[in-house]
Protein backbone atom coordinates (compact mmCIF):
# COMPACT_ATOMS: atom_id res chain seq x y z
CA UNK A 1 0.00 0.00 0.00
CA UNK A 2 3.09 2.13 0.62
CA UNK A 3 4.48 1.51 -2.45
CA UNK A 4 0.91 2.70 -4.65
CA UNK A 5 1.24 5.86 -2.18
CA UNK A 6 4.82 6.79 -2.84
CA UNK A 7 4.38 6.75 -6.77
CA UNK A 8 0.56 8.43 -6.69
CA UNK A 9 2.57 11.45 -4.30
CA UNK A 10 5.30 10.97 -6.93
CA UNK A 11 3.05 11.58 -9.30
CA UNK A 12 1.00 14.25 -8.49
CA UNK A 13 4.12 16.05 -7.68
CA UNK A 14 5.41 16.16 -11.21
CA UNK A 15 1.79 16.82 -12.43
CA UNK A 16 1.74 20.17 -10.65
CA UNK A 17 5.64 21.27 -10.32
CA UNK A 18 6.22 24.61 -12.79
CA UNK A 19 9.56 23.02 -12.44
CA UNK A 20 11.63 20.21 -13.62
CA UNK A 21 11.88 17.57 -11.17
CA UNK A 22 14.30 14.78 -9.61
CA UNK A 23 13.01 11.58 -7.84
CA UNK A 24 15.67 10.09 -6.16
CA UNK A 25 14.58 6.37 -5.20
CA UNK A 26 17.93 5.36 -4.31
CA UNK A 27 20.28 6.26 -1.35
CA UNK A 28 23.18 5.02 -2.92
CA UNK A 29 25.28 7.31 -5.06
CA UNK A 30 25.60 7.12 -8.45
CA UNK A 31 28.39 6.50 -9.90
CA UNK A 32 29.41 6.43 -13.82
CA UNK A 33 25.50 5.59 -14.29
CA UNK A 34 23.65 5.51 -17.38
CA UNK A 35 21.04 8.48 -18.00
CA UNK A 36 18.32 7.32 -20.69
CA UNK A 37 16.42 10.56 -21.88
CA UNK A 38 12.58 9.49 -22.73
CA UNK A 39 12.14 11.70 -26.23
CA UNK A 40 8.96 11.70 -28.93
CA UNK A 41 10.00 13.58 -31.62
CA UNK A 42 6.92 12.27 -33.08
CA UNK A 43 5.22 15.01 -30.40
CA UNK A 44 2.28 13.33 -29.48
CA UNK A 45 -0.38 14.35 -27.39
CA UNK A 46 0.31 17.82 -28.77
CA UNK A 47 3.86 18.17 -26.57
CA UNK A 48 5.47 21.29 -27.18
CA UNK A 49 8.41 20.90 -29.61
CA UNK A 50 11.29 22.10 -27.60
CA UNK A 51 10.64 19.45 -24.81
CA UNK A 52 12.86 16.75 -26.69
CA UNK A 53 15.81 19.27 -26.69
CA UNK A 54 14.99 20.16 -22.99
CA UNK A 55 14.96 16.14 -22.35
CA UNK A 56 18.09 15.69 -23.68
CA UNK A 57 19.84 18.71 -22.21
CA UNK A 58 19.23 17.87 -19.05
CA UNK A 59 20.12 14.26 -19.89
CA UNK A 60 23.66 15.25 -21.04
CA UNK A 61 24.07 17.74 -18.46
CA UNK A 62 23.83 14.36 -15.39
CA UNK A 63 25.56 12.11 -17.59
CA UNK A 64 28.41 14.70 -17.82
CA UNK A 65 28.15 16.07 -14.23
CA UNK A 66 28.13 12.24 -13.17
CA UNK A 67 30.52 11.03 -15.68
CA UNK A 68 27.95 8.46 -16.83
CA UNK A 69 26.44 7.60 -20.71
CA UNK A 70 23.80 9.26 -22.31
CA UNK A 71 21.51 6.57 -23.79
CA UNK A 72 18.21 7.89 -25.79
CA UNK A 73 14.92 6.35 -26.40
CA UNK A 74 12.05 6.62 -28.62
CA UNK A 75 8.76 5.04 -28.99
CA UNK A 76 6.77 4.38 -31.95
CA UNK A 77 3.46 2.47 -32.76
CA UNK A 78 3.95 -0.36 -35.01
CA UNK A 79 0.55 0.28 -36.40
CA UNK A 80 -1.21 3.66 -37.68
CA UNK A 81 -3.93 5.11 -35.28
CA UNK A 82 -6.93 3.58 -35.67
CA UNK A 83 -9.34 5.00 -38.14
CA UNK A 84 -6.52 7.08 -39.54
CA UNK A 85 -5.93 5.59 -42.83
CA UNK A 86 -9.94 5.14 -43.39
CA UNK A 87 -10.31 9.08 -42.39
CA UNK A 88 -7.47 9.86 -44.82
CA UNK A 89 -8.86 7.90 -48.01
CA UNK A 90 -12.27 6.15 -47.31
CA UNK A 91 -10.77 2.81 -47.63
CA UNK A 92 -8.02 0.73 -45.05
CA UNK A 93 -4.50 1.38 -45.97
CA UNK A 94 -2.27 -1.09 -45.55
CA UNK A 95 1.29 0.89 -44.60
CA UNK A 96 4.22 -1.55 -43.40
CA UNK A 97 6.04 -2.07 -40.34
CA UNK A 98 9.26 -1.48 -42.21
CA UNK A 99 7.68 1.68 -43.46
CA UNK A 100 6.54 3.17 -40.28
CA UNK A 101 9.98 2.12 -38.15
CA UNK A 102 12.10 4.29 -40.99
CA UNK A 103 9.22 7.12 -40.36
CA UNK A 104 10.37 7.28 -36.68
CA UNK A 105 14.06 6.50 -37.34
CA UNK A 106 14.25 9.26 -39.17
CA UNK A 107 12.92 11.44 -36.74
CA UNK A 108 14.75 9.97 -33.68
CA UNK A 109 17.34 10.70 -35.95
CA UNK A 110 16.77 14.32 -36.33
CA UNK A 111 15.85 15.14 -33.09
CA UNK A 112 19.41 13.77 -31.71
CA UNK A 113 20.79 16.31 -34.03
CA UNK A 114 24.28 16.98 -33.04
CA UNK A 115 24.73 15.02 -30.32
CA UNK A 116 27.28 12.31 -29.93
CA UNK A 117 25.22 8.88 -28.94
CA UNK A 118 26.62 5.99 -30.92
CA UNK A 119 23.81 3.83 -32.10
CA UNK A 120 24.39 1.02 -29.78
CA UNK A 121 22.88 4.02 -26.82
CA UNK A 122 20.23 4.75 -29.42
CA UNK A 123 16.86 2.82 -27.99
CA UNK A 124 14.15 2.48 -30.65
CA UNK A 125 11.21 0.14 -30.06
CA UNK A 126 7.77 0.14 -31.40
CA UNK A 127 5.74 -0.15 -28.36
CA UNK A 128 3.70 2.10 -26.02
CA UNK A 129 6.22 4.65 -24.76
CA UNK A 130 5.27 3.22 -21.08
CA UNK A 131 6.31 0.19 -22.04
CA UNK A 132 9.22 0.80 -24.40
CA UNK A 133 10.84 3.33 -21.44
CA UNK A 134 10.50 0.54 -19.27
CA UNK A 135 12.46 -1.76 -21.60
CA UNK A 136 15.28 0.51 -22.39
CA UNK A 137 16.01 1.33 -18.54
CA UNK A 138 15.94 -2.22 -18.02
CA UNK A 139 18.03 -3.34 -20.92
CA UNK A 140 20.99 -0.54 -20.77
CA UNK A 141 20.91 -0.60 -16.83
CA UNK A 142 19.48 2.90 -16.42
CA UNK A 143 19.96 4.20 -13.27
CA UNK A 144 18.61 7.98 -14.10
CA UNK A 145 15.45 8.52 -16.31
CA UNK A 146 14.78 12.00 -17.72
CA UNK A 147 11.52 12.35 -19.31
CA UNK A 148 8.81 14.93 -19.71
CA UNK A 149 5.29 15.54 -18.52
CA UNK A 150 3.17 17.97 -20.24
Amino acid sequence: MAAALLQLTDWELIKISPLPVLLVKSARAYRHPVVLAAIDPGHRFAKPSGLDQSILSAGRMLSRQLRGTLHAVHAYDPVPPAGLSEAMSGRVINIPERALRRAAQLRFDAALGSLKIARARRHLLAARPIDAIAEAARSSRSAIVVMGAV
